[in-house]
């Protein structure tokens, strides 16, 4: 917010784009008091990032300096503190990178820090019901009454994997939306898609090959078959001990993406970072466009039916993007309707063998409401490619220290 779009008043926070690190208005609604003392002005202190009543000093470099004494509408402020452990929704790593570049948008948030595990014991549905009342269950996700489960500590990309990073590793890209990108969009930065499960899980591996090392792979592949020149089958295992990139299990998926505290009325959202603005009565019913979804999500009804640069709209809570639409997104799991009743179950993988596995979030092409909720349960053939192309993924890593 600055003078030409503020009408001269600051703005309630995170209504404009974050940075790359999830913090809002660093240019900006109110210039922010900075700890260092102005050069050669001993009773003035530096300001940053400008406020709603300038235009010329928008820049993030600009520096001006204020009485310390002084007060002014357009003078404000933001809190840090010196990190002594892990948080929930710390920036982890700040980006992948390989051969002396880091790429843009690979950065990581903890989901749940170093030391701790999360432990969710499921008293009701109202993880579902609040927003839905349709007895589908693949419309209710994986926090169903008297489920328990215990997480251990992850972290997760803030972004879907970018075409650039699969190139990067493979030297091809094998997603139909190569071209037609969006005004002021990145194609680089659009999400990989054409890719099947397998292919997901490889690249994984071959991720933490190139930036940590073969013995710090989470994927045991073994028994592969390609006779098309991609692999078509494989006895894929998993070690969760293990610190390399893999995908998020669906408990954890979930997890994340209903903002990491159960206590927490964002963990009841339809979608993640906000809540329908439907009825429960309605939910799946059309019209299936929801005004609320507008400014989170790419699907259907926005999408001009192909993918976009990840991370144009809003986040969620823990500061991670396009958890609704813009592409599918794979989990490790074979995919299950049925949960046990039971006592904790540590880091569920699900279902030992399956036909299908797991996707999440829906995709640009997605029906808006219950296409693109949290609760939403899809499967896919783990060597399927599917048109319309909507399927991609993202990183977690288990932070083991």
């Amino acid at each position: 917010w600055y003078e030409s779009n503020s009408n001269n008043m600051t703005h309630e926070v995170k209504t404009k784009q974050p940075n790359e690190l999830g913090l809002y208005n660093m240019s900006g609604n109110v210039w922010e008091w900075i700890w260092d003392i102005s050069t050669g002005a001993t009773n003035h202190r530096h300001t940053r990032g400008t406020g709603y009543d300038r235009d010329a000093s928008i820049y993030i470099s600009y520096h001006g300096q204020t009485l310390a004494y002084g007060m002014h509408s357009s003078i404000g402020f933001r809190l840090v503190r010196t990190a002594t452990e892990q948080s929930q929704g710390d920036v982890y790593s700040q980006g992948i990178s390989l051969n002396g570049t880091t790429y843009a948008k690979t950065g990581e948030v903890v989901i749940i820090p170093a030391g701790t595990v999360a432990k969710i014991a499921m008293t009701d549905n109202g993880s579902w019901s609040s927003y839905c009342k349709d007895e589908d269950t693949r419309n209710q996700g994986v926090f169903l009454k008297d489920r328990k489960v215990q997480l251990s500590p992850f972290a997760m990309s803030q972004f879907e994997v970018t075409q650039e990073l699969w190139f990067a590793i493979f030297g091809v890209n094998p997603s139909n939306f190569q071209t037609d990108v969006a005004d002021g969009e990145i194609q680089n930065l659009r999400p990989v898609e054409c890719i099947t499960w397998y292919d997901a899980v490889n690249f994984c591996n071959e991720l933490t090959k190139r930036t940590m090392g073969e013995e710090h792979c989470v994927y045991i592949i073994e028994n592969s078959s390609s006779p098309n020149g991609y692999v078509e089958y494989a006895n894929v295992s998993i070690d969760l001990s293990k610190k390399g990139y893999r995908l998020p299990t669906e408990t954890e998926w979930e997890f994340a993406a209903r903002g990491g505290d159960p206590t927490s009325e964002v963990w009841k959202y339809a979608y993640a970072g906000v809540q329908t603005s439907k009825t429960p009565e309605n939910f799946t019913e059309e019209p299936y466009n929801d005004n609320n979804l507008e400014n989170y999500a790419w699907y259907n009804n926005n999408s001009n039916n192909k993918t976009h640069e990840v991370g144009k709209k809003l986040p969620n809570t823990l500061g991670i993007y396009d958890m609704n639409g813009n592409v599918d997104e794979l989990c490790y799991d074979w995919y299950d309707i049925v949960y046990t009743e039971n006592d904790f179950i540590i880091n569920p993988e699900g279902p030992s063998s399956g036909e299908n596995r797991i996707k999440r979030g829906g995709g640009y092409n997605s029906i808006g409401s219950y296409g693109s909720c949290v609760s939403g349960r899809y499967d896919i053939l783990p060597n399927d490619r599917p048109y319309p192309y909507s399927c991609g993924f993202r990183l977690v890593r288990t932070i083991t220290e």
